[in-house]
């Protein structure tokens, strides 16, 4: 599940053909910027669509906004545009409507982080009619939402197609809100195909389940702001030997030889003791292992050296430091929104959310039970009577 916006004019003009060596070609396009839509759509790993749900920015719902719309479709109206809380909430009832899940047949609903998400009723909702949520990591979306990798690109290019034909049909008209459920449509019809669907899973290493989809270039991006490691000094006394291949041989050779005698003691260091020269066939054993160690760390130099010159002749570029600050909000994480810890803190934000603080004595008090009307500092009335 996810959403997107689409607006009443075109972002990206089509491709025109013209006379070779004209400099100036005209265009039929909109003057304004357009007015912004929210289309909800979803989709599973078969390849099947839940009918879209519209978010208009108006103040009231009129039926005719969704003539022309795709079959099964839905809509509401925000002050924005975008989704909000309660609007969730609508578009759950609508999901339950149409997939009627039960205790044998639970939904596992793959979203972002957005605040709209974590609406407490909502998520009460989901609970009580066996919907699971799983958000995505933050940052991560556009790698693992299948809508976001494979469906949305395909719609709203076939959208911008359907803006160029109609302001071509309807020269000087401009585009309402009441004209974009039948332009969306036959782009709709267009992109959110079953192929498209499934691409987008399988993409994303989903559906199939593929944990080893991405490599280290798709990690690349994030070194422009690594920060150097932290060196972890050693406690005095503490005798470290750096790694080698001739050490871990002897080590290997020493424990295997001494495994059933008994250990008086521990400690960091392996005590070499005099043992009987080895046989001949355990001397070509060792030489054979030495010499497929040394083969190996000579491929992993001649990679770092590699790599060493590449990374010279087109450096990565670094983000220059900067002041940290107190972050403002707490980053998020990928979690489970329907467990019962993320439910009793959206429930206790939910629950605050309708009280106020007094200026004076600093006590919370429920906002509909108080004469504050909503303008200026609050205080509580046992302040206001002193």
């Amino acid at each position: 599940m996810d959403e997107t916006g689409i607006r009443t004019s075109t972002t990206k003009p089509p491709k025109i053909l013209s006379s070779c060596g004209k400099r100036q070609v005209g265009l039929i396009s909109s003057v304004e910027r357009g007015v912004l839509t929210t289309v909800v759509c979803c989709c599973n790993a078969a390849g099947s669509f839940l009918p879209p749900f519209f978010i208009f920015k108006r103040k009231r719902f009129a039926p005719r906004l969704l003539d022309g719309a795709p079959s099964g479709s839905q809509g509401a109206t925000s002050d924005s545009g975008w989704i909000s809380g309660p609007i969730f909430q609508a578009w759950l009832e609508f999901l339950v409507e149409k997939t009627r899940p039960s205790e044998q047949k639970k939904i596992l609903l793959l979203l972002d982080n957005h605040e709209s998400h974590k609406f407490y009723p909502a998520l009460e909702y989901a609970s009580k009619n066996h919907i699971i949520f799983l958000s995505f990591p933050p940052h991560t979306t556009h790698k693992l939402q299948p809508l976001d990798v494979a469906v949305y690109g395909p719609i709203k290019k076939y959208f911008e197609q359907e803006i160029a034909t109609f302001h071509k049909a309807h020269p000087g008209r401009t585009i309402t809100p009441f004209d974009v459920a039948p332009i969306f449509n036959p782009a709709y019809l267009k992109g959110a195909s079953p192929m498209n669907a499934i691409s987008g899973f399988r993409v994303a290493g989903i559906w199939p389940y593929n944990r080893n989809l991405f490599q280290d270039c798709d990690f690349a991006p994030a070194s422009i702001t690594d920060e150097p490691p932290v060196n972890i000094q050693s406690p005095p006394g503490a005798n470290v030997q750096p790694y080698s291949a001739e050490n871990t041989l002897t080590s290997h050779h020493v424990t295997s030889e001494n495994k059933d005698s008994p250990i008086p003691s521990t400690s960091f260091q392996v005590q070499q003791h005099k043992t009987p020269p080895p046989t001949p066939s355990v001397a070509s054993d060792e030489g054979t292992l030495t010499s497929a160690v040394c083969g190996t760390l000579t491929i992993v130099d001649m990679q770092s050296k590699a790599s060493n010159v590449l990374a010279s002749i087109c450096p990565i570029p670094k983000a220059v430091n900067q002041k940290t600050t107190q972050r403002k909000r707490k980053s998020q994480k990928a979690e489970i929104f329907t467990s019962t810890p993320v439910k009793e803190q959206q429930k206790e934000k939910f629950t605050n959310s309708e009280k106020r603080e007094c200026c004076e004595c600093k006590e919370w008090t429920h906002e509909a039970c108080s004469s504050y009307i909503g303008i200026g500092s609050y205080f509580c009335d046992e302040c206001q009577d002193l």
